[in-house]
Order: structure tokens, then sequence, then C-alpha cells
């Protein structure tokens, strides 16, 4: 990595009225040039996240993260990303036009990992293309539908750790830990799957 120097300018006629102060300096990368390198991406508000996932790497949750109703957290096909939840809450709101159902938070329909300590609050995570879950806590909140994870027809998911767990006093059928649609496939080889309904994963 090349160094990077910085000049600082102080006022006319400073003179020493500036020395042995405290000083507060705030770097902020905009952008990360592809050169076949890991991009990281340190993130703090919603349009910083969806940014980042239009050009993949990994990205580090700064602050916790509230979406704006009917909209979600979107990987594209082609796209190979990494999220680390860092001890943050992303929480999804309501689909378009209804009060009742959530989003799904993240949509994945490239390649996604994610990680870190952290929650995931709304309908769940779908997926469409390979997504890794290899830790963090996912709250699948309505009691009419939905899943910790939705994996969808051509999907494939790994879940390596963490927590899925569904709305309380849910009745049938209500939301699952973990939906495999057909012609999906899921290789669970930890997790915790805390489900409210009896007989339902």
């Amino acid at each position: 990595m090349n160094d990077i120097a910085m000049h600082v300018e102080l006022p006319e006629g400073a003179g020493n009225a500036y020395q042995e102060k405290d000083a507060k300096i705030t770097v902020r990368i905009d952008a990360v040039q592809g050169n076949g390198e890991w991009a990281n991406y340190y993130v703090s508000d919603a349009n910083g996240v969806k940014d980042a996932l239009a050009n993949g790497g990994e990205i580090v949750l700064m602050d916790n993260l509230t979406l704006e109703n009917g909209t979600n957290f979107r990987v594209e096909e082609g796209v190979t990303a990494l999220i680390n939840l860092n001890g943050k809450t992303i929480t999804g709101g309501y689909q378009a036009g209804s009060s009742e159902k959530h989003v799904y938070a993240i949509e994945n329909h490239g390649d996604l990992v994610l990680t870190g300590d952290g929650t995931v609050v709304g309908r769940g995570v779908s997926n469409y293309g390979n997504l890794t879950v290899n830790g963090g806590y996912y709250s699948s909140i309505d009691t009419n539908g939905g899943g910790s994870i939705w994996n969808y027809t051509g999907g494939h998911v790994e879940v390596n750790g963490g927590t899925f767990e569904t709305a309380e006093d849910s009745e049938a059928p209500g939301p699952t830990c973990l939906n495999n649609a057909y012609g999906s496939t899921a290789v669970i080889n930890g997790g915790t799957f805390n489900h409210n309904i009896a007989g339902k994963l």
C-alpha cells in the first residue's frame, strides 16, 4: 500500500498558538480502485452500505442501521461481498404498502458472507445466490411468515455459526428459522435455531 502524505495549513499569523494543541483528523475513503486486492469499507449509514455492496468487498458496520420502508440491502448477481456486523444491528422496515410484513433486510443474488457479532431484524435474510453465515443473530419478527433465512430455488446456504430465531407467539403457518425451497441446497455445520412453532425449522 502506498504512503499517504497529509499537509495541514494554519491560518496566517497563527504563530505558536497551535503548538501542543490536540487535533482531530478524520480520513474518509469514498472509493477503492480495483487492483486485485480485497476492498474494505467502514460504513455508518444505509447509503454507504448500498454503495459498498455495489462494488463488493468487506463491509464493516460502524453504527446501528434502520432501513426505510420498502428498501433493503441487495447484493447483485456477480458481486462478492462480506458484511461484518461488528456488534451492530440492522433493522428492516415494512414492505412497500404494508403495515404487517417486514422486508427481508438483506437480499442476496451474488456471493455473500455474513459474519461478526451483531443482529439482523426483519422478515429475515433472503438468498438466491451463495450465502455463508459464520456468525450473528437473525430474528424473523413477523408472526405471519418469513424466515431468518429464506433460501429460494437455486440458492445455496452454508451455516457455520450464528443464532436464528422466529417471533414469539407465532402460529402456523408462521415464520421459519431456515426455509429451504425446492431446488435449493443448505449445509448446516453449526448454529443455534430457536423456533417458536413446534415441528418447523
